[in-house]
């Protein structure tokens, strides 16, 4: 039996006017000239210790940071920086900054910061799973609670981060809820296991299917229509003109499961080829990692009339710890179509004592786990978070998905627990969208105003042609092509560095326009949710903080202007959402880019050329 802990707080009231408020505070604090404290406590960091009393790292009555000085260069001129945003013109944008907690309630030059240049913050870990479930599956939503009530107090909105991720997971509890289950009286159970993701062919996982053309490498084969007996859909795998080797064209059917010889297990499925022809089968322990030549009777032929096969067995000695069944496709024939359909590969195992947990069973855990967790911090909301990072980054950097797009990142271990493991691919994202908006409308939200954001990083890459934008933007149509679940919107992160290198500038700033277009193509809302500008020397590595110069400091400055005006100039209107400025401070934190002249303001409070890049696009297009 498997035991839930429960936990939960009491909801907050529904959110207050807040736009009303910015007027006032925006009046009271437009001619405070604002400076900072310390780095926020931002990912991948989970929030540190810091100090729970009021702090100022000013002196007298005069902030640091306000006085004009050489070295402020003239910017002590600009004013606060949503001063330069008409807000009556562009109600539905937001400008935000990150912040952990400590700084933001517990220092007021932090929070000055926040309540005078922004109108929303964002919580720099304290909404993250880890730092609400612990260990037993309890949930401690306090600081959530306290960071929004000293939100609301500041007139700030609160962008949500986050419903689902892989990172800063409780990985001990939700492994927990994932071990195996005892068997009444200590007894004994066979468990009959599928092996195969997407047996029916009609879903978009596409995890147990690899093809490798002659010529070619290993991607994911082609699903189309019809299936099997006329209906649904079916894979098909095209074999190239042999040159010499039967496995010169191959079809991989792979497991993560590694069986052990003798085991018993079941091949089954529906079969039929352009050509007749027959292949032959071996065992793999991975795809292209032969182990033996004799897999489910060896042979399998095909016609070009749909038939089924099957077949039953156990696991031959040299065939120990296979993962994969090969289909080598170029013994009998040339050039051909090999079409699949309906297929099943079981193993059944013999277990005494405990038994592990069935995939379904796996996957339905994790959905009640999810519903605990998202109904927990809707309920902690109260409705006053209209708009969330609901998924943070699904998206791999490499790989293929079988259809150009990468694939979503897999590999549960010790520090990351990848919900999508267990709950599938599009499950995973639809689920966590289904209960935010659910539970949203539960606990005192408007429907209306949710707004629901897939958030991701290297969007803007130049080293892969934005591949991974196009991915995101492509896997978004996926998610949504079930006629229910709606994501409103993509983040794109934009952790970035200006180069002294021109060419690798011109290189990254076209990366940076190309990425805009494709996400305005998606018709989707468009929010930087993480901007930080650093600057990497020619050799590209980053520049730190005692070695930056003011031409340097400059470069990135423009970068931050170009990529804020490039926003408004690509993006359309109707979709620009919002920019957060994700670390307010240089950073002196090894735990996020360390010491590296990221921020707007110096660390002795300063603002820096940077700020007046920002206030500059700002100014261009908001006013």
């Amino acid at each position: 039996m498997i035991i839930f802990a429960f936990g939960g707080r009491g909801a907050l009231p529904a959110k207050s006017l807040a736009a009303m408020k910015r007027t006032l505070l925006l009046t009271a604090l437009s001619a405070i000239l604002l400076f900072s404290c310390e780095e926020p406590s931002v990912e991948p960091v989970l929030p540190s210790s810091g100090t729970d009393g009021e702090t100022s790292t000013g002196t007298g009555e005069t902030p640091a940071g306000t006085e004009e000085t050489p070295a402020d260069g003239g910017l002590g001129s600009y004013s606060v920086l949503k001063s330069y945003i008409d807000y009556s013109r562009h109600p539905g944008f937001r400008f935000g900054v990150a912040m952990g907690y400590s700084e933001f309630s517990g220092n007021k030059d932090m929070n000055a910061i926040a309540a005078g240049n922004f109108d929303n913050v964002t919580p720099g870990n304290e909404m993250k799973y880890g730092s609400v479930v612990k260990n037993d599956g309890s949930m401690d939503f306090s600081t959530v609670k306290a960071f929004i009530a000293k939100a609301r107090g500041d007139a700030l909105d609160v962008y949500g981060h986050n419903i689902a991720w892989h990172s800063q997971q409780n990985v001990t509890y939700l492994s927990g809820l994932l071990s195996d289950i005892r068997l009444d009286g200590g007894g004994n159970a066979e468990v009959t296991t599928e092996l195969v993701s997407n047996p029916d062919c009609e879903g978009e996982d596409m995890s147990s299917y690899i093809m490798r053309i002659y010529g070619g490498g290993f991607t994911a084969p082609e699903i189309v229509a019809p299936g099997a007996d006329g209906t649904g859909h079916a894979i098909m795998v095209p074999a190239a003109d042999s040159v010499e080797y039967a496995w010169d064209n191959q079809f991989f059917l792979t497991s993560s499961v590694a069986l052990s010889k003798g085991e018993e297990y079941s091949l089954s499925m529906k079969i039929r080829a352009d050509k007749p022809a027959t292949v032959d089968l071996q065992a793999h322990a991975s795809a292209g990692n032969y182990l033996y030549w004799n897999i489910a009777g060896g042979t399998m032929s095909f016609t070009p009339e749909w038939q089924e096969f099957s077949y039953s067995g156990t696991v031959p000695d040299g065939a120990d710890g296979m993962k994969t069944i090969a289909w080598n496709l170029s013994k009998s024939a040339p050039a051909n179509n090999y079409y699949f359909d309906d297929i099943h590969w079981t193993v059944t195992r013999a277990y005494s004592g405990s038994r592990p947990q069935t995939a379904e069973e796996k996957r339905d855990t994790l959905i009640y786990a999810m519903d605990r967790w998202v109904k927990g911090m809707m309920q902690a909301c109260g409705g006053y978070v209209t708009a969330w990072d609901v998924v943070n980054e699904p998206i791999a950097g490499s790989g293929d998905d079988g259809y150009g797009n990468y694939p979503l990142q897999h590999g549960s271990d010790a520090t990351n627990f990848f919900w999508q493991d267990y709950m599938g691919d599009e499950l995973y994202v639809r689920k966590a969208v289904e209960l935010t908006r659910k539970y949203f409308a539960e606990y005192g939200g408007d429907p209306s105003a949710l707004r629901l954001f897939v958030n991701d990083y290297n969007l803007e890459g130049d080293w892969d042609g934005n591949r991974k934008c196009t991915s995101l933007v492509n896997w978004v149509k996926k998610w949504e092509a079930d006629g229910v679940t709606v994501i409103d919107g993509i983040g794109t992160q934009m952790h970035v560095s200006a180069s002294t290198n021109s060419t690798v500038q011109a290189s990254r700033e076209a990366a940076v326009e190309k990425m805009f277009h494709i996400l305005a193509a998606s018709g989707k809302l468009i929010k930087i949710t993480e901007l930080d500008v650093g600057i990497t020397d020619a050799s590209g590595s980053a520049i730190k903080i005692a070695n930056v110069t003011q031409e340097q400091l400059e470069a990135i400055s423009s970068y931050y202007n170009f990529i804020i005006n490039k926003y408004f100039e690509i993006i359309p209107p109707q979709q620009q959402f919002g920019i957060t400025i994700w670390s307010p401070l240089d950073s002196t934190s090894p735990y996020w880019r360390y010491n590296e002249p990221i921020g707007l303001w110096f660390t002795d409070y300063k603002r820096k050329p940077a700020y007046g890049g920002v206030a500059d696009a700002l100014k261009a297009n908001l006013q």
